[in-house]
């Protein structure tokens, strides 16, 4: 969870320059570590995982009068770096 604010403006290019990122008064960055599990279908498990949880946040927070905004247009490399994980 992100609450400080020169965090968040540095966020703001790598989010492609949305805004709102910097200036939410909080963002979540979520990840996951893998193992590379494969369901039975196919598909990798931890992105779909990932997005269930990300989902019931969001639900959580829209029970709770916040809004909120899933950011998909983002350039990896730098948030990783942002957050030092490179």
């Amino acid at each position: 969870m992100v609450q400080d604010k020169n965090i968040r403006q540095r966020l703001m290019p790598a989010a492609k320059n949305q805004a709102f990122v910097a200036q939410a008064p909080v963002v979540i960055a979520c990840c996951a570590k893998t193992d590379n599990y494969t369901m039975t279908c196919g598909q990798l498990c931890y992105p779909i995982d990932l997005a269930i949880a990300i989902e019931h946040m969001a639900l959580q927070a829209t029970e709770e009068g916040l809004g909120t905004c899933w950011i998909g247009a983002f350039y990896e490399d730098q948030v990783k770096e942002i957050f030092g994980y490179s």
